[in-house]
């Protein structure tokens, strides 16, 4: 779940928010987490622990570099040979992958196209201050999203955005 006030004027409604999020709860039984960003945009993540299931790929993931925020769902096949193309250090799973991507490439989106998988994702670049919601050219996993009272709402399913 991601809310993005885009009227500076006007609170979120972390309530709301994590009301929001907690409609998707099982979906990942395994944990949950929240970020608030300096913003206030508020990220909430119910983690399915699969490729990595230790606390390094948590969610919302904060990149290493701190510029990067993702709440990501899905699974990137190809994340192994990626990382080897794209970095000298060893990363831990999908979900930091895409984090270092948006964070430290100077376009990201032209490397959407190199990752094979099914996903779905947000990702808020800190420092630029620009939201990227992206799902697998499939359609694999699902992204719901709408605009409610100037702020943004994104999920993985309908009912959270639809309250």
């Amino acid at each position: 779940i991601n809310l993005k006030n885009h009227s500076d004027n006007k609170q979120i409604n972390y309530d709301f928010a994590r009301k929001c999020s907690n409609q998707i709860a099982h979906r990942g039984p395994d944990q949950t987490n929240e970020y608030i960003s300096e913003n206030g945009s508020f990220f909430s993540h119910h983690r399915l622990s699969i490729i990595d299931p230790s606390n390094r790929s948590s969610q919302p993931y904060l990149s290493k570099n701190k510029q990067n925020i993702i709440c990501f769902n899905g699974e990137i096949y190809n994340y192994k040979k990626l990382t080897k193309d794209l970095f000298i250090r060893k990363i831990s799973g999908d979900t930091e992958l895409i984090s270092e991507v948006f964070s430290s490439k100077s376009n990201p989106i032209d490397l959407l196209e190199n990752f094979d998988g099914m996903f779905a994702f947000c990702s808020y670049d800190l420092l630029n201050k620009n939201y990227y919601l992206v799902r697998d050219s499939v359609g694999i996993k699902l992204l719901y999203y709408r605009f409610f009272e100037d702020q943004l709402i994104a999920s993985s399913e309908a009912f959270p955005i639809s309250m």
